[in-house]
C-alpha cells in the first residue's frame, strides 16, 4: 500500500515540484519529502518525469558509429569468403577441407551476427 499507493507514480520517477514549492524537491530526501506530503492538510500536487530509459539513448560519436559499420562489414566479407570458398572446395578437395572452412566462415559470421549463432 504506502503512502502514495492510489496516486499515478512510479517506483524510479523524478519528482520535479511538489505544491510548486521553489527550491528543488529533487535533492530533497525521501523522508522529508514523505513528510512534505503528509503535513499539507489540502490537495498535494506532484510533478514528476519518467526517466530517459538509457538503453535507447545512443551516445557513440559518428566516428565510432562508422567505424562500427566497418567492422561488421569486413566481418561480413570475411566469413562470407569463408563460407563461399568452402562450398567450392566441396567438390573440388577431399572431404574435410571444404566443411571446415563453411564452419569456420560461419562461426566468424557469429562473432558479430545474430544469425549464424
Amino acid at each position: 500500500k504506502g503512502l502514495l499507493a492510489a496516486s499515478a507514480l512510479h517506483p524510479g520517477d523524478w519528482i520535479l515540484r511538489i505544491n510548486d514549492r521553489e527550491e528543488n524537491v529533487t535533492q530533497m530526501p525521501a523522508q522529508d519529502a514523505a513528510q512534505l506530503i503528509l503535513d499539507e492538510p489540502r490537495r498535494v500536487s506532484i510533478v514528476t518525469m519518467k526517466p530517459p530509459d538509457l538503453k535507447d539513448v545512443d551516445t557513440r560519436t559518428t566516428a565510432q558509429k562508422w567505424l562500427r559499420h566497418a567492422k561488421r562489414a569486413g566481418i561480413a566479407i570475411g566469413g562470407g569468403t569463408m563460407v563461399g570458398v568452402g562450398l567450392i572446395f566441396i567438390p573440388t578437395l577431399p572431404p574435410p577441407f571444404g566443411e571446415v572452412l563453411i564452419a569456420g566462415g560461419v562461426s566468424v559470421l557469429g562473432t558479430e551476427f545474430e544469425g549464424p549463432k
